[in-house]
This record gives C-alpha cells, structure tokens and sequence, in this order.
C-alpha cells in the first residue's frame, strides 16, 4: 500500500520511484538503526537517513544525505556523512 506522502512526491513526475523503511547497520561494533529514504530521480539518486535519538537529553537527532548517479554510492555517502555527524557529537 502506498502512503499519501509517497503519492503526492510519485504523482508530480519528478520523482521515478522512491522508497523507505528502517535499515540497521553497524558502526563501531555497534548496530544502528535509522529511518530511510530513497528517491530516484531520472538522472540522480537521493538517499536520506535520519537517526532519532532517544536517549537522555541533549538529544541529538541526525539527518545525513548522499547523493550520486548510483544508488550505491548515494548510500554510502549518507553512512560516511551519519558517521561524520555522529562523531562530532560523542
């Protein structure tokens, strides 16, 4: 089933195709869990990887991008990215 978000960004033209859900990955022996978004465009990929933080205050949630031709590298330019943010925070 596709939500009403999704509709509205798929029904503009823009975007070819778009994905999202939850990917856990591991960092420093640790697993970490983000949201995800994937939106294809027809020259471009974007991916979008937000980390919520529940634990005590200050909370630092975190929202990293990657961009690129290949679905591949955007992916791995959002992680160095998260990475990069959630190193300057601990």
């Amino acid at each position: 089933m596709i939500s009403k978000f999704e509709s509205i960004l798929l029904d503009t033209g823009v975007i070819r195709n778009m994905d999202t859900g939850i990917m856990v990955y591991e960092s420093n022996g640790r697993e970490i869990k983000v949201n995800y978004l994937i939106l294809e465009y027809s020259d471009t990929k974007e991916v979008y990887l937000y980390k919520f933080d529940d634990t005590n205050p200050p909370y630092h949630d975190v929202l990293a991008k990657g961009m690129s031709e290949c679905l591949e590298i955007a992916r791995e330019l959002a992680i160095l990215d998260l990475n990069k943010q959630i190193k300057n925070y601990h």
